[in-house]
């Protein structure tokens, strides 16, 4: 039987769909048959409900799942999510789509807790006395994710933080942790993209003498410290490609919680 959704109802399915591996008119179709212990009953009967009778069905059904969908289960442990990669790797882009991609989430960026972050003021003094990861920390928030495990409300939490594993803050409580492997070239010339090209402020010639600062800083300094940040995928259970785009890399991390946590939980 072929069904067809409309716009809204298509979007609410998707990422359950995908994450199932299926499409989201199927995902419909299988659980409107599983709700009404239709799986026995010949097609051919299931077609008898005149249209009207059966779209009143379906957008009851509709109303119900989705908001399965989003209501999680209330008081269990949520699916931790970490992402990483080096500055500019984009590891803040991908961790909001994937939090905007699955139901009941919540996202967790390190740059919105600024004002509690610890770091040290040199990061290449860091790199050369060894990059003790304890002397990077985010008590701020640490609270917070604590706190939204505490509550039990949400069924994944996505972390965009540095060291992910490598943190005794986040150790005991990712599930997962993914890696998105940049080219330092590449994400060079993003930051480069994004600091130098989108703000107007200054005149030209002092934008260009601050580019020119920031690359011999690089040159001289600051890419020890983004390699010592790469090294952070040896300790990732997934790790992407970061040339590709941005939406490949939202699919395979989903369909790898499929195969990885879906899969196993049922």
């Amino acid at each position: 039987m072929e069904l067809t959704l409309t716009p809204d109802v298509e979007n609410a399915l998707s990422t359950q769909a995908l994450l199932q591996g299926t499409t989201p008119e199927q995902l419909a179709l299988d659980t409107l048959r599983e709700k009404f212990v239709v799986k026995e009953r010949e097609e051919t009967e299931f077609r008898k409900e005149t249209e009207g009778e059966f779209q009143e069905t379906l957008l009851d059904f509709l109303g119900e799942f989705v908001g399965v969908l989003h209501s999680g289960s209330m008081g269990e442990k949520p699916y931790v999510i970490t992402i990483n990669a080096v500055s500019g790797g984009g590891k803040t882009a991908l961790a909001s789509l994937v939090a905007e991609s699955l139901p009941q989430s919540q996202l967790f960026c390190f740059d919105d807790f600024d004002e509690t972050n610890c770091y040290p003021d040199d990061f290449y003094a860091w790199y050369q006395r060894g990059a003790d990861p304890l002397e990077i920390d985010c008590p701020g928030m640490g609270d917070a994710v604590t706190q939204a495990i505490a509550q039990g409300t949400s069924r994944y939490l996505v972390l965009d933080c540095p060291l992910a594993r490598d943190h005794p803050r986040f150790a005991t409580i990712i599930d997962l942790a993914v890696f998105i492997d940049t080219p330092l070239d590449v994400a060079l010339a993003r930051r480069i993209l994004r600091d130098y090209t989108t703000v107007f402020d200054v005149n030209a010639a002092v934008q260009m003498e601050m580019l020119r600062d920031s690359l011999l800083h690089y040159l001289r300094k600051a890419r020890y410290p983004y390699l010592e940040a790469a090294k952070r995928k040896a300790t990732c259970d997934l790790v992407l490609d970061g040339w590709q785009d941005l939406i490949v890399l939202r699919d395979q991390l989903l369909r790898f919680i499929q195969k990885n946590h879906l899969a196993s939980t049922g």
